[in-house]
């Protein structure tokens, strides 16, 4: 009986002291203004290197953060430009149909259907063979 209460105890003691940590930012994200400027203008950095995969995630990361619709919706736009820079022409162009769908009233709407045009556009291989991504981007102009 002794034994198991001692092992009862070392086991209260182990979990306690020196079970796994939990990180607290991962339970409690930033939400501070500041750390959402901060976020944004690391992909800004980012997207000015020429890393634009890791500028288009901080840019997805910042929309949510920041507080203000027209940074908000800026940051959604230069996420979705970034994934174009970098070929990803489908994930762009659901970005952007998200971007017109989530801010229909931005001053840049007209910019997301451009940047949906041009990716259509740029993923004409051979007008001869592949003549739907050309009917499309004609649609979208």
């Amino acid at each position: 009986m002794r034994k198991k209460f001692i092992f009862f105890i070392l086991i209260i003691f182990i979990i306690s002291c020196g079970g796994p940590k939990i990180n607290e930012q991962a339970i409690n994200p930033p939400n501070s203004e500041k750390e959402a400027i901060k976020i944004y203008q690391e992909a800004l950095d980012g997207m000015y290197k020429g890393n634009f995969l890791y500028a288009s995630k901080k840019f997805s990361e910042a929309e949510g953060m920041l507080p203000e619709i027209d940074w908000a919706s800026k940051s959604a736009l230069m996420s979705s430009y970034c994934l174009y820079n970098i070929n990803f022409y489908d994930e762009a162009i659901l970005n952007l149909e998200r971007f017109i769908r989530i801010y229909p009233a931005s001053e840049y709407v007209s910019y997301a259907h451009y940047l949906i045009a041009i990716s259509y556009y740029e993923q004409i291989l051979d007008e001869d063979k592949d003549i739907q991504p050309l009917l499309i981007s004609k649609k979208k102009n």
